[in-house]
């Protein structure tokens, strides 16, 4: 039996701030509502993680590649759906991290 894969401090990080309270969760399909001051859970990772980048729906490239995910949307290695739609079809940021959480390599591609 395989080892489970480890977080890294980038994914630990984002799991705390999606767990934190601190942002207000919003599933319109953007990463961000100034009116709302709301946010999708790539964007949390984006503010929470000092990433920087485009304001396009998903995480830039150079963002993927320090987080590790597989895709922009984070779209899992295995069939399923991408963190972008589980956000803005309803999963709360609790129910996103406990995903990332118990099956890292299925969102990562190893620690960051």
């Amino acid at each position: 039996m395989s080892e489970k894969q480890q977080l890294g401090p980038l994914q630990t990080a984002w799991i705390e701030a999606l767990r934190s309270g601190k942002y207000r969760q919003q599933r319109s399909g953007g990463m961000y509502d100034p009116e709302t001051d709301s946010h999708c859970c790539l964007n949390v990772a984006r503010v929470a993680l000092g990433l920087g980048g485009a304001n396009d729906g998903y995480l830039d490239q150079d963002e993927t590649d320090k987080l590790r995910l597989y895709s922009r949307p984070g779209s899992p290695k295995a069939l399923g759906g991408s963190l972008a739609a589980l956000n803005d079809l309803g999963s709360t940021f609790t129910e996103i991290a406990d995903l990332l959480e118990a099956d890292p390599a299925n969102w990562f591609s190893g620690p960051a």
